[in-house]
């Protein structure tokens, strides 16, 4: 396999995990305190990345820099927005789940 495919695929699994958990925490919680949010899915993300790194599906080194905090906080932020951009999560106002702009 090429270098390539293999860190494309490293990026699937990252984003697989971090929307995946980001999407969790949300459901769970809904509204609320973003901050509380955002050190929860921090927290599970780095379960789930270590989970993976046991199980051999991303190496030692990858899983690492997916625990970063400060990298972790940069791609929440920007999951989320994109997410929130989407209309996928429900907020006060919007209980449908359409962004407001359609």
């Amino acid at each position: 396999m090429s270098i390539l495919k293999k860190i494309v695929g490293y990026i699937e699994v990252a984003l697989s995990i971090y929307t995946f958990v980001i999407t969790l925490i949300e459901e769970q919680y809904g509204g609320g305190n973003g901050d509380a949010k955002k050190r929860e899915a921090m927290a599970k993300i780095k379960e789930v990345v270590q989970k993976a790194q046991d199980e051999g599906r991303i190496p030692g080194w990858l899983a690492w820099l997916l625990s970063f905090d400060s990298l972790l906080s940069f791609a929440i932020d920007i999951i989320v927005a994109v997410l929130n951009k989407l209309g996928v999560f429900e907020h006060q106002g919007n209980e449908s789940g359409v962004p407001s702009n359609v």
